[in-house]
C-alpha cells in the first residue's frame, strides 16, 4: 500500500469520523470508542477519559474558528462559526438556528458544510499531518496482517467504512449458510477441496447483517484455503444451552502458515470481522487444535427472552418502530402513553427497563423520572430517556442511565440498550 494512496483514503474516511463524532458531541460514552479518538488526542493531552478527551479537542477546535473582533457578523465566517455554536455547541435543531440568524434552508445547509469543510481542514494542518501515518513514513510490515502499532485505524477505517448505515434486523443461521455454500462451492472446487455445508439448527442472529456477516464467512474461508488446499472445509452451525453460532473448520493447517502475508490474504482483514462480529454482539475467535484442525468459531450468546421493557411516549407511531425494531431480540415492549398510566402499571410491573419520552402530557418526563428515582420501589431500574432534547448530561444528573436522541435509527436502539440485554455489552460503534 503506498502512502499517498493512504493519505487519500485516511482523509476522506476521517472527515466521515469528524461528522459523526460531532453529531455525538455530548455523548462520552459514543466518544469513548471513537476511532477519531486515536488521531485527535495527543499523548501529553490524555487523561485516561477517551471520550472526554476528544470532546475537549473538538470543543476548542470549535472555539478556535470564532472570528476576531471587528469583523462584520453578516460575514461567512461569523455565520459559519454560529452555526457550529449554536447547532453543534448548543444542540439547536437546525429549524431554529435558521430562525436566529434569520437564514433559508438552503443557506442553512450550504454553510454548514463549508464550516464543516473549514474546520476538518484545520484540524487536519494542526493535527494530522503530525502523524506518522500520515506524513508519508514507511509503514511496519506486519505478516500476522493485524494493523500495525503506528497506523490504529488500518482496520478500524475498513470496518468503520463497512458499517456505516447498516440497519440490524434478526438474521436465520440455516438461510444463511445456505445462501453461502453456492458462493462457496466454486472457490472450493478450484483448489481440488471438499467442501461440507451443514445447516441443521435453529438459530437465529437478533442484532445481525446477512451480507456482512456472509463477507465474513467468504473471508474466512478464502483465507482456510491457503492453508488446506486440496484437503477438506467443513461449515456447521451449533446451538448449546449458553451460545449458538457457526464453526468452519479446515484439515492440513500447519501451525507456522497461519502467519500469512497482508497481501495474499482475500476478502477481509482479520480485525475488520472481528469488529464487525462484536457490532453484532459476536464473537470471532480463530484457533488450530492439537488434531491440526484449523478453526474459526462465530459464537453468538443464547438471547434473553424475558426482557420486559415499559416505553413511555403520548405517539404511538414510536411504540411500533420500538416494536419493529426490537423484533427478535428478546425485548417485550409495554407502551403506556403517559406518565400517570406508567405509574398505575408499575404497581404490578417490574420491567428490565424504562424508556422516557420528556414531552408528555400534563406529567413531563423530567418531572417523572424524578419520582422514579425517589421511590425505592422503582429506583433501581435503568432509565433511558428517548427524546428530541439533546440533553445527554442534564439526563444522567437526574439519575437516567442512557439517552437516546430522536429520530433513531434500528442500530442507535440496539446500541443504547445493549447494557441491560442479555449479557452482551454495547459497542460504540458507531451506528453512523
Amino acid at each position: 500500500m503506498q502512502s499517498s494512496g493512504f493519505i487519500k483514503t485516511g482523509r476522506e474516511e476521517i472527515e466521515k469520523w469528524l461528522r459523526d463524532a460531532l453529531n455525538h458531541l455530548y455523548d462520552i460514552g459514543y466518544l469513548q470508542n471513537h476511532p477519531l479518538g486515536d488521531v485527535l488526542v495527543r499523548p501529553e493531552e490524555s487523561t485516561g477519559k477517551r471520550g472526554a478527551d476528544l470532546r475537549k479537542v473538538l470543543i476548542s477546535a470549535i472555539q478556535a474558528r470564532k472570528p476576531p473582533r471587528g469583523m462584520p457578523v453578516q460575514s461567512p465566517d461569523w455565520r459559519g462559526y454560529q452555526i457550529l455554536e449554536q447547532h453543534i455547541l448548543a444542540g439547536l435543531s437546525p429549524a431554529e438556528v435558521m430562525q436566529k440568524l434569520n437564514i433559508s434552508r438552503s443557506l442553512f445547509f450550504l454553510e454548514k458544510a463549508r464550516i464543516f469543510k473549514v474546520l476538518f481542514d484545520d484540524l487536519w494542518d494542526n493535527r494530522l499531518q503530525t502523524l506518522p501515518q500520515l506524513n508519508g513514513k514507511p509503514e511496519k510490515e506486519n505478516l500476522a496482517g493485524d494493523p500495525p502499532e503506528d497506523i490504529p485505524q488500518l482496520v478500524t477505517s475498513e470496518s468503520f467504512q463497512l458499517l456505516q448505515n447498516v440497519i440490524f434486523e434478526p438474521v436465520e443461521i440455516r438461510s444463511l449458510l445456505n445462501s453461502v455454500r453456492p458462493l462457496i462451492e466454486p472457490m472450493v472446487q478450484s483448489q481440488q477441496t471438499q467442501l461440507e455445508v451443514i445447516t441443521a439448527g435453529e438459530g437465529v442472529i437478533p442484532r445481525g447483517d446477512r451480507v456482512l456477516i456472509r463477507q465474513v464467512i467468504l473471508s474466512l474461508v478464502g483465507e482456510l484455503l491457503h492453508l488446506v488446499s486440496g484437503g477438506h472445509i467443513k461449515i456447521f452451525a451449533f446451538d448449546q444451552a449458553a451460545a449458538f453460532g457457526i464453526q468452519i473448520e479446515g484439515r492440513k493447517a500447519p501451525q507456522e502458515l497461519l502467519e500469512l502475508r497482508l497481501e495474499e490474504r482475500c476478502g477481509l482483514q482479520p480485525g475488520t470481522a472481528v469488529a464487525i462480529l462484536k457490532e453484532m454482539n459476536g464473537l470471532l475467535n480463530i484457533e488450530v487444535g492439537e488434531d491440526g484442525v484449523y478453526r474459526a468459531i462465530l459464537t453468538w450468546l443464547q438471547p434473553c427472552h424475558s426482557n420486559q421493557m415499559l416505553l413511555i411516549d403520548d405517539h404511538p407511531d414510536i411504540a411500533d418502530l420500538f416494536t419493529r425494531y426490537l423484533h427478535g431480540t428478546g425485548w417485550e415492549v409495554v407502551w403506556v402513553n403517559s406518565a400517570d398510566n406508567a405509574r398505575r402499571i408499575l404497581a404490578d410491573l417490574h420491567p428490565a427497563i424504562i424508556v422516557l419520552d420528556v414531552i408528555l402530557p400534563v406529567e413531563d418526563g423530567w418531572e417523572f423520572l424524578i419520582t422514579l428515582k425517589a421511590d425505592p420501589i422503582t429506583r433501581e431500574i435503568p432509565v433511558v430517556v428517548c427524546s428530541a432534547i439533546n440533553e445527554p448530561d442534564f439526563v444522567r444528573s437526574l439519575g437516567a442511565q442512557g439517552y437516546l436522541p430522536k429520530p433513531f435509527t434500528a442500530a442507535q436502539l440496539v446500541h443504547a440498550l445493549a447494557p441491560w440485554f442479555g449479557g452482551f455489552t454495547p459497542n460504540p460503534a458507531k451506528e453512523r
